[in-house]
């Protein structure tokens, strides 16, 4: 999950707009998850694309926070039920003279 809330975060943070910002976040962290060989049953993306929206030279970041919910079995043993929500955050820089919407 700290994988897939990086790749999103870093992936919306140079976006020039919130909308693509969060497809393209979604994407790369449903992607991440995959190369980590973790099946989740519900994937949950949310991005604070603010900092998108502040103005040039005024510094500013971009947040993802991804929520995996995955089978117990998956994580630890064949066989034992139940799940679980693995949550991670990460938060990038957005480039302060990147052109902004």
């Amino acid at each position: 999950a700290d994988q897939a809330a990086r790749a999103a975060s870093r992936m919306a943070s140079i976006q020039r707009d919130p909308t693509v910002a969060q497809a393209a976040s979604t994407t790369a962290a449903t992607t991440e998850l995959s190369a980590q060989g973790l099946r989740c049953g519900a994937v949950t993306v949310n991005v604070d694309t603010t900092g998108l929206t502040t103005p040039l030279g005024q510094p500013s970041t971009v947040t993802a926070t991804v929520s995996c919910q995955v089978s117990l079995s998956e994580l630890a043993f064949p066989g034992i039920p139940g799940d679980r929500t693995l949550t991670a955050s990460f938060t990038s820089p957005v480039d302060p003279n990147r052109e902004r919407p």
